[in-house]
């Protein structure tokens, strides 16, 4: 028979429990502890990474993923993978960017190009006639005039042949026009009246050579000469605040409204050729100024036409 003390054994035992609770949670803490490490250490470089990612734009394709230490292997391949794709990106948007100013240089020169094209068409029409003319004025012994037409006719080939550039100022526009105008007055025996108004201070701004000429040309055969060969026209180049202004305006035959508005589609729709002088200047309006520019036209039958061009101011 053994008599022991059961309060002793059961101190002893709870003593026993509670120091294994003291281990439990020791270990617990560790192992909550080494989790958030290793969780750290492996979501750190992932979470830069997806932060990186979410951020990339072209002011940040120059920055890299970089850690000092990393204990696994396959983060940083990962993060070497993502700067080589930066390196990538970067290369491709170099060469993009390279291929669109070749593209836009090229774009640039076939525009100059076709526009070039374009005003090389618009030698006058009007020569044959104006040497015949000269040639009866010589006959009929008006040498002065026959002198001065010569003379006239020899500026304006000198501006509409012997320049190659595209855009000129408005005062040499209007100077071309001029000695164009002085041509076909005497060509009809000054039965063509031209009135000028001018604004002066736009005589600086640029503008798309031989855009007026083809206007006065157009008056004449299409308006004047279809009314009897006598009539007006009014030319036009004002500030128009941020614009230009530019009207040629006749009070030859003019169209009906069926008409006109079948020019018109003619011209946007660059179906038709029959006005050649409009449609040049109309194309060659487009090819420059895209949709930075307004062309249009009114026109009644038995009263005259008037051809609008606003431009913007180009110095």
């Amino acid at each position: 028979i053994y008599k022991y003390n059961y309060k002793d054994i059961a101190r002893q035992s709870f003593i026993m429990l509670l120091n294994n609770v003291y281990i439990f949670i020791i270990i617990l803490l560790l192992v909550i502890i080494l989790s958030y490490l290793l969780s750290y250490i492996i979501l750190s470089p992932i979470n830069k990474l997806n932060s990186m990612l979410e951020k990339i734009s072209l002011d940040t394709l120059d920055k890299r993923f970089f850690m000092r230490y990393c204990p696994i292997d396959e983060i940083s391949i990962l993060g070497n993978t993502f700067n080589k794709m930066l390196e990538r990106i970067e290369n491709l948007i170099d060469e993009t960017i390279r291929y669109n100013m070749m593209q836009q240089k090229l774009e640039s020169e076939k525009k100059d190009a076709e526009i070039i094209a374009l005003q090389s068409q618009i030698n006058p029409h009007f020569l044959y006639n104006t040497l015949d003319t000269i040639t009866y004025m010589v006959m009929g012994n008006k040498t002065s005039e026959a002198v001065n037409m010569i003379n006239s006719l020899s500026n304006l080939f000198r501006f509409g042949i012997g320049k190659q550039e595209i855009m000129v100022a408005i005062g040499e526009e209007i100077q071309y026009a001029r000695t164009y105008a002085e041509i076909m007055s005497v060509r009809y025996s000054n039965n063509i009246t031209f009135n000028w108004n001018v604004d002066k201070s736009i005589l600086h701004y640029k503008t798309i050579k031989l855009i007026l000429q083809p206007l006065i040309e157009n008056s004449i055969y299409h308006g004047i000469k279809q009314k009897g060969g006598k009539g007006t026209i009014n030319v036009s180049c004002i500030d128009n605040k941020d614009s230009i202004l530019i009207s040629v305006n006749d009070d030859g035959l003019g169209m009906c409204s069926n008409e006109l508005t079948e020019l018109k589609n003619n011209l946007v729709n660059k179906s038709s050729r029959s006005k050649i002088g409009l449609y040049n200047v109309f194309s060659r309006l487009c090819l420059h100024f895209g949709d930075r520019f307004v062309f249009d036209m009114e026109s009644e039958y038995g009263v005259g036409t008037t051809v609008y061009i606003n431009i913007p101011k180009i110095e």
